[in-house]
C-alpha cells in the first residue's frame, strides 16, 4: 500500500496562473518563437527564480 502514497506524491499539481491580456500574447509569442510551451516556460522560470530567491 506504500507504493500507491508514493505513487500520488509524484503526480503533479495543477496551478491555474491568471495572466493579463498583453503578458499572455508576450508569453504565447515566445512560446511559438522557442517551440516551447506555455507550462514549460512558466515551470523554467519559476526555478530559476526560486533557486536566484535561495528557496
Amino acid at each position: 500500500m506504500k507504493a500507491k502514497a508514493t505513487a500520488a506524491k509524484e503526480r503533479p499539481i495543477v496551478q491555474t496562473v491568471k495572466l493579463d491580456q498583453a503578458l499572455f500574447v508576450r508569453l504565447k509569442v515566445f512560446g511559438a518563437k522557442t517551440r516551447r510551451s506555455n507550462q514549460d516556460i512558466l515551470h523554467t522560470a519559476l526555478i530559476e527564480y526560486l533557486n536566484k530567491m535561495k528557496v
